[in-house]
């Protein structure tokens, strides 16, 4: 009976699995929709919405993506379009996550709007491998609310045209995890962390922002187990870590060129982690990620490398003990933000059939991710 049983619901996963679509959004007319207003409105829980190559537009009219169901939305990275990348421009927000969405995934996206672009109140998400570029002053990239074991990790936080957006504001979350992400060239809080439980801010790059960088909590009110390890906070105009409340765990961080470093905690380094190519002078804007060509490897001699956190859990993918930054542990970060598996565009197969002696041709078009 129990055999039985198990069978019964291994044939319903599959079942499950075989039942979820992918809905294509091309805004050539090449998929099953030209927007992502209506394939998200089309899908139902487990579907995938893939993003075509391009620029999709967000009129006023359209308003914000509400998501009130568990999908992936994914794009093909955030080069620019003419590169095979996936940009969403708007002059508003783009999406919003209800508690509902819980599950979902939101990848490989050039995200261009005007405040808070993404906001979620859905738990045990993954938002990676997007290039956000918010220029709504005094606002965020993307707000977390009220969520359980949310992942923000692999993306890249910077200004957009014009404005000085922050990074990350989240309240209210438990077991909040921020790794392998760059954020640069910000004008407000970096990371806004209030009424949280045990977040983690681990092996990201802070550099160049033109204020406050980790803000732990207010005043009156102790956050709980806030952990930060394995990050470089690099020539920041405010404080680095500020802690307004609560006693956060601050270990294994290199701290450097900052107007403030403000809780350093234990086993810092403050030598410059020489990148392979982002130095004194330099700054991020809206267009550094297309034409600068900065490069947050750590050069040779780096003080950084094998200085992370000493625990196996952060050591690095090839074994060896954790690099600052934020291609330490075991999600570097990578170029172009595409997908890691080959998505595809289009295929076709010909002849539809044919004997066992014959041939069959396949063909496909797609982007082969990093």
């Amino acid at each position: 009976m129990k055999r039985s049983l198990l069978t019964l619901l291994s044939l319903i996963c599959i079942i499950a699995k075989v039942s979820a679509e992918t809905y294509v959004v091309d805004v050539a007319g090449g998929g099953d929709f030209t927007r992502i207003h209506d394939a998200v409105s089309a899908a139902t829980d487990g579907d995938t919405i893939l993003v075509n190559s391009g620029t999709h537009y967000f009129s006023t009219q359209d308003g914000a993506v509400t998501v009130d169901k568990e999908l992936v939305i994914q794009g093909y990275g955030y080069d620019l379009p003419e590169a095979g990348g996936t940009m969403i421009q708007s002059n508003q927000a783009i999406f919003t996550f209800t508690s509902d969405a819980e599950g979902s995934k939101l990848r490989g996206l050039r995200l261009s709007g005007t405040g808070s672009m993404v906001s979620v109140a859905a738990s045990e998400m993954i938002i990676e491998q997007n290039l956000f570029m918010s220029s709504g002053s005094g606002a965020y990239n993307l707000v977390i609310s009220s969520t359980l074991r949310d992942t923000v990790r692999n993306n890249i936080f910077c200004p957009g045209l014009t404005g000085n957006s922050g990074g990350i504001d989240a309240q209210s979350n438990t077991d909040l995890l921020i790794n392998n992400n760059i954020f640069a060239g910000l004008g407000t809080t970096v990371l806004y962390l209030v009424y949280n439980t045990n977040d983690k801010i681990v092996n990201n790059v802070f550099a160049a922002n033109l204020t406050n960088v980790i803000h732990n909590g207010l005043n009156g009110w102790n956050m709980n187990y806030t952990q930060i390890y394995g990050n470089i906070l690099y020539r920041n105009t405010g404080t680095a870590v500020y802690n307004a409340g609560g006693t956060p765990t601050v270990l294994y961080n290199c701290f450097n060129g900052n107007n403030n470093d403000g809780t350093i905690g234990s086993d810092v380094i403050t030598q410059d982690p020489a990148f392979v190519d982002f130095g004194s002078s330099d700054s991020y804007d809206n267009e550094s990620f297309d034409s600068d060509n900065y490069d947050f490897h750590l050069g040779n001699g780096s003080p950084c490398i094998d200085s992370g956190h000493l625990l196996v859990d952060y050591n690095d993918s090839d074994g060896s003990r954790n690099d600052m930054g934020v291609y330490g542990w075991i999600w570097p970060i990578g170029t172009t933000g595409a997908p890691t598996i080959p998505v595809v565009n289009s295929i076709s197969v010909s002849p539809t059939t044919v004997s066992p002696s014959g041939t069959i041709t396949i063909q496909a078009t797609g982007r082969i991710g990093e």
